[in-house]
């Protein structure tokens, strides 16, 4: 029997080490499709300069509006030095002149959201172990856009300093329907401090209750207390509160007996007036609108095609 000597052994397990982790991270970016992007671009191209700025850029086909990304400079920068965010979804483009040679069919309106003071650089990405695999960088982001797995997102957003707080601030979150809404609340629970809810702490997203029915969201308070959350993407009706989060707030307390009874919170556009008298007759309840939260409705879909000229 042949023996391996342990040195021969040790490489080959570092190597293999390696491979997983850049497979693990590789078939993320597969499979996760979280609406965050790495848009590179010129510096001579830029018209980035301050938050609130707005333009269009060329983009992936898949872009949908409230979509983010990150904006990388190519050199003499060679950093990530912006984080902005979808305005529309992705509408064709046609080709002409006046910009790069186009990487993309396709483009969309965007508003700035950050300037990170200290941008990043891809020294300092390429020195960082947590985005090893990253296929993106492993080409040094060449090409005109890259989708960005949610685990190297949160990574580069911390190495911006970028603090959820901050990213919040003044930001809103353009929805399509229900769902986009509650995932952003599962992604962004600072949200809440808004309404005067700070520090949230998820439970479960749809927790299946005894009856078998599922409240949108479900959170601890920063006092331990639970809070369910129901949402509507439009006006909120007496069926809602009645129907809904009273028969939920009901059913927590009976699934954790000996606890605070439950709070609620009805989130929608408006309250219509029998909703709100309901509303008021509930202890531990109250409203929010998506505004006062940060989002806002997209606008309808319409045919549109830029022509990119001199």
């Amino acid at each position: 029997m042949t023996t391996i000597p342990r040195r021969v052994l040790t490489a080959v397990r570092s190597r293999w080490r390696r491979r997983s982790a850049t497979a693990a991270v590789s078939e993320a970016e597969h499979t996760t499709s979280s609406g965050r992007w790495l848009w590179v671009i010129r510096e001579s191209d830029a018209t980035v300069r301050e938050v609130g700025d707005r333009g269009w850029w060329t983009c992936s086909p898949d872009t949908r509006a409230g979509d983010r990304a990150l904006i990388y400079r190519t050199a003499p920068h060679s950093d990530i030095a912006y984080l902005v965010q979808a305005t529309t979804d992705a509408f064709p483009v046609e080709p002409g002149h006046g910009l790069p040679p186009a990487r993309s069919d396709a483009a969309c309106d965007y508003v700035v959201l950050q300037c990170f003071e200290r941008p990043l650089t891809i020294g300092a990405m390429r020195e960082d172990a947590s985005l090893t695999g990253w296929s993106a960088l492993r080409i040094s982001f060449r090409g005109g856009v890259h989708p960005v797995p949610d685990r190297v997102w949160r990574r580069l957003l911390t190495q911006l300093g970028a603090a959820s707080s901050e990213l919040l601030a003044g930001r809103m979150h353009v929805f399509r329907r229900e769902s986009d809404i509650q995932q952003c609340l599962v992604e962004e629970p600072d949200r809440f401090e808004r309404v005067g809810l700070p520090r949230l702490r998820l439970v479960s997203k749809e927790l299946r209750l005894p009856s078998r029915r599922r409240p949108d969201l479900v959170f601890r308070t920063s006092t331990g207390r639970l809070i369910v959350v129901e949402l509507k993407q439009g006006r909120v009706h007496l069926a809602a509160v009645e129907h809904q989060l009273a028969d939920y707030m009901a059913e927590l307390a009976e699934v954790y007996p000996g606890e605070a009874p439950p709070l609620g919170l009805v989130v929608g556009s408006t309250l219509d007036p029998d909703a709100r008298t309901a509303l008021s007759r509930l202890p531990g309840a109250t409203f929010a609108s998506l505004a006062d939260l940060g989002f806002t409705a997209a606008p309808r879909p319409t045919s549109r095609s830029v022509k990119r000229t001199a």
